[in-house]
This record gives structure tokens, C-alpha cells and sequence, in this order.
């Protein structure tokens, strides 16, 4: 393909920083278009290019893609540089497609009820909170223990697997585990926290501070920086 592949989405949209992880990781240039309240028609028409009408928005020439992990399959499969997907063994694809499910149905919905809730984007019941971090303690033990022995959750080295997961991992590192609960997940946070100094994240995330207090225990209203 000749043409640069462009992706839109909202700042700091965690998804939008996994394709741009990903796309750096590969080598592959890719146009970063941030959409914000202040240009809805620009919003709109990029939704309705995709399913489910959701971010990131993906295209590159005729191919379209807004779920997350198609697109960085496709990217990572597309790319003549790295290992993160293309040129892994045939089980090795099959574990990292297992994470990737792992991701999608035991990590991301449950941190998305939480901050949802934390920012004011969509409150949550407190049953539903409640269930949302039981869930995520508990996909983040069965990570932990993954990552007993070992430097990447597939293989010797990163996959699309630690840049997906890892990616909301540190979101939720930044936001709502402090010193406290990282410190119960060891093999996690040094995982973790390899990735959030690797250039690849830094490249799009900057200096990233993980929280010393949850945003969750500061009284609505006050600031929410990194306390």
C-alpha cells in the first residue's frame, strides 16, 4: 500500500494509544487524528465509516477497521518489521489471540466501568463497582502469575499481547491501583513497568507516573492528578 494509514480518536482514548503503540512498534507511519466536542461533524462522519460505531477509527486506502485488536492484527500482520504477530509460530498466534480475548472480556470492560464512573462519563451502581474490581483482581492475578517466569505473557519477547494488555494495565496503574495493590502483583508491575519506559510507549504517552493514591479514594470535586 502506498498511502500513510490514518487512525482518529479522542485524546488520551486508551484504544487510540494502542494502535499508536502498535503502528511505532511496527515501523508502520501512521497519521494520528484526535477528535474532540469541538468538531462533531468531523466525529461523526469518521463513525460511520466503521461497525458498531466506536474509536479508534482505522483506515488505510480501501480498509476500514474500528475494533481494536483487527486493527492492530492488521497493522502487525501488514508490517515487514517485528515479531509482535507476523512471523510468530502458529501457536504462538493462538495464545497471543487467546490474550487478546482475555483483554477484551476480562480487563477492558471491567476498567471501563471504573473510570466511566471516575470521571463522570457514566456512573456506575456501587454493586456494579464493586463487581467491575473484583473482576479486574482477579484477571490481574491470573496475569501476575503468568508472568512468574517469564518476560512477556507469549514467547521471549513483547507480542501484540503485552501491547494490548499492557496498555491497560498502565492505564489502570495511573488511575486506580496504588503502591499498595501494585505491590501485591509484583511479576505485573515490573512487567508493566518495562513497557511504560519502552520508546514505543513513551513515544506516545510521555513520562508515564504511575498513581501513588487511587483516584477513587479523592473526594469528588477535588483534583484528580497523580496524589
Amino acid at each position: 500500500m502506498e498511502s500513510i494509514p490514518k487512525v482518529w480518536g479522542p485524546l488520551g482514548n486508551v484504544d487510540l494509544n494502542i494502535v499508536l503503540v502498535t503502528a511505532s512498534w511496527c515501523r508502520v507511519p501512521i497519521e494520528e487524528n484526535i477528535l474532540s466536542a469541538g468538531n462533531p461533524q468531523n466525529a461523526k462522519d469518521v463513525l460511520e465509516w466503521g461497525l458498531g460505531k466506536k474509536y479508534p477509527v482505522f483506515q488505510w486506502a480501501d480498509v476500514i477497521l474500528n475494533h481494536t485488536n483487527a486493527i492492530v492484527k492488521y497493522i502487525a500482520t501488514t508490517s515487514t518489521i517485528g515479531m509482535l504477530y507476523h512471523g510468530r509460530s502458529i501457536y504462538d498466534l493462538g495464545l497471543i489471540d487467546q490474550w487478546l480475548d482475555f483483554a477484551i472480556s476480562e480487563v477492558e470492560p471491567n476498567l471501563k466501568v471504573i473510570l466511566d464512573d471516575l470521571f463522570g462519563w457514566e456512573r456506575a451502581t456501587r454493586d456494579a463497582k464493586n463487581k467491575a474490581y473484583e473482576a479486574l483482581n482477579k484477571a490481574f492475578n491470573v496475569l501476575d502469575a503468568q508472568l512468574a517466569h517469564r518476560k512477556a505473557l507469549v514467547g521471549e519477547t513483547a507480542s501484540l499481547a503485552d501491547v494490548v494488555l499492557g496498555s491497560y494495565v498502565i492505564q489502570a496503574y495511573r488511575t486506580i491501583i496504588d503502591e499498595a495493590g501494585r505491590a501485591k502483583l509484583p511479576n505485573l508491575s515490573g512487567w508493566a513497568y518495562q513497557l511504560a519506559t519502552n520508546e514505543n510507549f513513551t513515544r506516545h504517552l510521555g513520562n508515564v507516573k504511575f498513581c501513588q493514591r487511587s483516584l477513587a479514594e479523592i473526594p469528588r470535586g477535588k483534583s484528580k492528578g497523580n496524589q
